[in-house]
């Protein structure tokens, strides 16, 4: 079939020794439950399933911007997509791992996500090695 994540379940993604799991991104920063991830591959998508659970995973842009807020569950899988700066959709989110079809508007508790990770963003990144 093709598609990533079609043929994972999560438990088999987890297993992955650690070459396999650091190939698609590097840490960039890790404040509290939010880490920053910077592709390794400026067409990887973002991380199908998370090594911690309840995880925001916030992944940046071949320009060190923020690109997309990824929430994951207790059980390691993605369960928001959140894209503040779509040029071509506007700010929307997603609902589970497909990112096809259905855009909805940002919910309240996700903006208030969004304003908390562009706030450590404003602070910290500078700082960052990227």
């Amino acid at each position: 079939m093709g598609g990533r994540g079609t043929n994972l379940d999560v438990h088999a993604y987890l297993r992955r020794s650690e070459a396999e799991q650091t190939s698609e991104f590097k840490g960039v920063a890790l404040y509290g439950n939010v880490k920053f991830l910077k592709p390794n591959n400026k067409s990887i998508d973002t991380p199908i399933f998370s090594h911690t659970p309840n995880r925001v995973y916030v992944t940046l842009n071949k320009y060190g911007k923020i690109k997309e807020i990824d929430i994951y569950d207790k059980n390691h899988i993605k369960k928001y997509s959140i894209e503040p700066y779509d040029k071509t959709r506007g700010p929307h989110e997603h609902k589970g791992m497909k990112h096809g079809g259905e855009h909805h508007p940002i919910s309240k508790s996700h903006q208030n996500l969004v304003k908390h990770v562009e706030s450590l963003y404003e602070k910290h990144h500078k700082e960052w090695n990227i």
